[in-house]
Order: structure tokens, then C-alpha cells, then sequence
């Protein structure tokens, strides 16, 4: 229901008819597809897309990589598009979007795709070196936690008459 609300909202020209995942050996193009017949790549590149862009696409929610590079969509994106749970790539260049919805909303290790670049991109922190920063803290913290103790302990021996 979503593409097909999506193919007429735009009037994409594409041959898109019948189920758009099966039979497999008649997909649609532009579409690709999971073993499940769920949507996970659609390239609408140089469709001739005019407008904002769909809230439609919100709905594909097995999406991995949506292309609407070289279109004429213009506005912000929609603020729940990059927080797709599978969304990995989204391409926008070559659009008239605006610059303030660029980077909103934009969370994890999309690789997030527009004219000024990829400027969003956050490098996902690699799992190594999270482990290696748990593990240093653990051990350096109760460390020094011990070591001042120590030194409370002689300064109070110390200063303690005999």
C-alpha cells in the first residue's frame, strides 16, 4: 500500500504493477527486495519527483537504502525518515531541500548522502575500542579509589598521638 501510494502521490513512470516482490524474476525496478518479500532498497534517482517528500516512505519500514538523488524535492524531511529502524543509507542529492532539516533527526550510522556531502555522517564508535575504554575505567577507577584510601589511612596514622 505504501508504494503504491507512493508511485501515485509522485506519479512515478515506472511500469509498476502487481505485487512489487514477487515473482521475483518480475520485480519492479528501482525496487529490491528480502527473502520476506519486505521492501529494503528503493532507488527513485532521476524520476522527476516534484514536491516534499512522502511521508509514504516512513512506512517501508524493512528500508535499507532510499535514493531520491536528482529530483526537484524541495521542503525538510520528514523527521521520522532517518530514524527508519533499517534505514543505512539515505540519498538526497541534487534536490532543492532546506538546509535546516539536512541533518535533523539524524541518528546512528545512517550514511546520510546530499550536496554539501556527507556532513551528517557520526562515525558509529567501533565496539573494540567502547570495550577497551570499560575495561581501562574499570580498572584505573577502583585503582586510585584504593590508593587513596591507603594515603588517608598513613596520614591519619600519622597524625595520630602514641
Amino acid at each position: 500500500d505504501a508504494i503504491m501510494a507512493i508511485k501515485i502521490e509522485y506519479g512515478v513512470k515506472k511500469n509498476w504493477m502487481g505485487d512489487p516482490c514477487f515473482p521475483t524474476k518480475y520485480t519492479w525496478e528501482g525496487v529490491k527486495c528480502s527473502n520476506t518479500s519486505r521492501i529494503t532498497s528503493l532507488d527513485l534517482s532521476n524520476s522527476s519527483l516534484h514536491g516534499t517528500i512522502s511521508k509514504n516512505f516512513t512506512l517501508l519500514t524493512a528500508l535499507k537504502t532510499l535514493d531520491l538523488s536528482y529530483n526537484q524535492l524541495s521542503g525538510s524531511i520528514p523527521d521520522s525518515l532517518p530514524s527508519l529502524p533499517s534505514l543505512q543509507v539515505l540519498n538526497v542529492s541534487g534536490n532543492q531541500l532546506s538546509d535546516e532539516s539536512l541533518c535533523k533527526n539524524y541518528t546512528g550510522p545512517l550514511i546520510f548522502r546530499h550536496d554539501g556531502g556527507s556532513v551528517c555522517n557520526k562515525p558509529s564508535p567501533s565496539p573494540q575500542r567502547n570495550k577497551v575504554a570499560i575495561i581501562a575505567i574499570s580498572v584505573v577507577v577502583p585503582v586510585l579509589v584504593v590508593i587513596l584510601l591507603l594515603a588517608y589511612f598513613i596520614w591519619w596514622q600519622k597524625r595520630k598521638p602514641n
